[in-house]
């Protein structure tokens, strides 16, 4: 069965923005770790909503990580980032991955 990483990050960044885009800015708005990501999207008309049920379909095992949206703002901050490719990553670490499936959107 093939393993199929998903997650995704949702930032219009505005470098006018004086207000950086932290970890809380992401809470505040969207987000979503671990298995938890399934069953949030599961059934909603949204990107992740189509992939899961779609990628059982297929007999993909679908590797949770993180979906992190926050409202448009200025630059995220390092530690906010830094927090958000963790959570990927970690989906990689247990074993091999066979693809990545991630919903990207905005200008960060």
């Amino acid at each position: 069965m093939p393993r199929i990483l998903i997650g995704g990050l949702w930032h219009e960044t505005n470098t006018f923005s004086p207000i950086p885009t932290d970890l809380d800015a992401f809470r505040r708005f969207q987000l979503v770790e671990g298995a938890q990501l399934l069953t949030e999207f599961a059934g909603t008309n949204t990107e992740l909503g189509g992939m899961i049920p779609e990628a059982a379909a297929l007999g993909f095992e679908l590797v949770p990580t993180i979906y992190a949206g926050a409202v448009p703002s200025g630059l995220v901050t390092r530690a906010a980032l830094d927090h958000i490719v963790a959570c990927l990553i970690a989906g990689v670490e247990p074993g091999p991955i066979d693809g990545v499936l991630l919903v990207l959107h905005g200008a960060m």
